[in-house]
């Protein structure tokens, strides 16, 4: 899946950051450097990532999401959900997506 080259994508994501519950006091808090809380997130170029496994934070936004499921679906070759699902997973990561 090639979201790196998607940049009216990536812009979408960081403008989301700011209104988004969940993301929004973890990427300030690193924009700030002062919070000891947030240790498993780093913010490269404005798109929060959880270090582990270096994925992409993705905020409440329908449009972001239903486009990156797509993407991952299309990459996946048509194999279903679970293959979609898993490909998500690996790369991507918002709150309470299935695991």
């Amino acid at each position: 899946m090639e979201i790196k080259s998607d940049k009216f994508l990536l812009d979408k994501i960081r403008e989301s950051y700011e209104e988004n519950e969940f993301f929004e006091p973890i990427v300030t808090s690193l924009r700030k450097g002062s919070d000891t809380r947030y240790d498993s997130y780093e913010l490269i170029n404005g798109l929060l990532y959880i270090k582990e496994g270096h994925r992409l934070c993705v905020p409440y936004n329908n449009e972001i999401r239903t486009h990156l499921l797509s993407m991952c679906h299309d990459h996946a070759g048509h194999f279903g959900v679970e293959k979609t699902l898993d490909l998500l997973q690996r790369e991507l990561f918002w709150p309470k997506v299935r695991r």
